[in-house]
């Protein structure tokens, strides 16, 4: 058995605190802040591991008897399209003669990038209101397995096939944890190279932490929480050039 103080070694611990803008541009914009940092979440995952993995979001379920949470899945085929568009290269990158030859093609490509990430947008808002009036999958299937087990029965395939045990390993862990305070709150992966990342939106700002395991070489907080840092600027700057056209 591992001992508490041998997992506390292990934490790695990055907090980012990032104040260029706050939630109020993201609802500017009409995008639900919470929405918007999956999103940005799952493109920085992209950026530094190429994939998506699945995603642990709580959704509470309060307003139903017993409920508590549910679970709000953000990797989807629609983030993933946004997020390789994103990650093919910035046209305003090039040389002065490269970007006079490929305006068009830049301009056509950034609203290209910007429809993607709206069907992103339009497909996380559904999972998460989805979820918070108990239409997500996860507490359905929890039901299917105890009562089951409860009757006596086999447990359904569903729940030995590989398939099922990859849509739960739960890579990235995250949690809106807002606060009235500017409080720092956080807490470990849920698995050996997976990354905990718990965020508190402000006012003035977004308050992340970001952990993982120094024991799994895959992953490490602090480039996550660098690059996190850089994709809340390119998609602030992708939703600036948008509203300039």
């Amino acid at each position: 058995m591992i001992s508490f103080d041998a997992l506390v070694e292990d934490l790695d611990l990055c907090i980012l605190w990032f104040q260029e803008y706050s939630k109020d541009f993201v609802k500017s914009h009409k995008i639900s802040p919470d929405v918007y940092i999956q999103l940005a979440l799952q493109f920085t995952h992209f950026r530094l591991h190429g994939n998506l993995v699945a995603t642990y979001e709580s959704a509470g379920i309060r307003r139903f008897a017993l409920g508590r949470v549910d679970c709000i899945r953000a990797a989807s085929p629609e983030v993933l399209a946004w997020a390789k568009a994103m990650c093919q290269g910035d046209p305003e990158s090039q040389t002065a003669n490269q970007q006079n030859s490929t305006q068009d093609e830049g301009t056509k490509r950034q609203e290209r990038i910007k429809e993607l990430f709206d069907l992103a947008v339009q497909r996380q808002t559904k999972e998460m209101n989805d979820n918070i009036n108990g239409y997500g999958i996860d507490n359905h299937l929890m039901g299917l397995r105890y009562a089951a087990q409860e009757a006596g029965e086999p447990i359904p395939d569903i729940f030995t096939d590989q398939a099922y045990k990859i849509v739960n390993h739960f890579a990235l862990s995250t949690s809106q944890v807002t606060s009235k305070n500017e409080a720092i709150i956080g807490y470990g992966p849920v698995v050996p190279d997976g990354y905990g990342c718990a965020y508190n939106m402000r006012n003035n700002g977004f308050i992340f932490s970001v952990s993982a395991f120094h024991s799994d070489g895959r992953t490490n907080a602090t480039r996550f929480a660098q690059t996190l840092e850089q994709s809340l600027r390119d998609m602030a700057n992708m939703l600036s050039r948008s509203n300039q056209r």
